[in-house]
């Protein structure tokens, strides 16, 4: 998964969003992972998806991060984005 993250990481700084958006998917495709990776993923997840603009994919992210970490701000700011 950490794989992922790092492929994602480098095509987000490329604002590759639609990419990244997909290595952080693969990510998040193993069962076995710690609640705090799968929940950066899917806050990473949801700012690509806020910048290609896909509200709703976005709010689902950062709901799902933030039942996985409830403090995490950047996932609160993200969702009061995306709403």
């Amino acid at each position: 998964a950490m794989e992922h993250k790092d492929a994602g990481n480098a095509l987000f700084k490329q604002q590759k969003w639609a990419e990244a958006c997909d290595a952080y998917s693969r990510g998040l495709a193993s069962d076995d992972l710690p609640a705090d990776t799968r929940g950066l993923l899917l806050s990473n997840r949801s700012q690509c998806r806020l910048n290609l603009e896909q509200w709703g994919e976005a709010l689902e992210d950062t709901d799902a991060c933030l039942r996985l970490l409830p403090e995490h701000t950047k996932s609160l700011y993200r969702r009061a984005v995306a709403q």
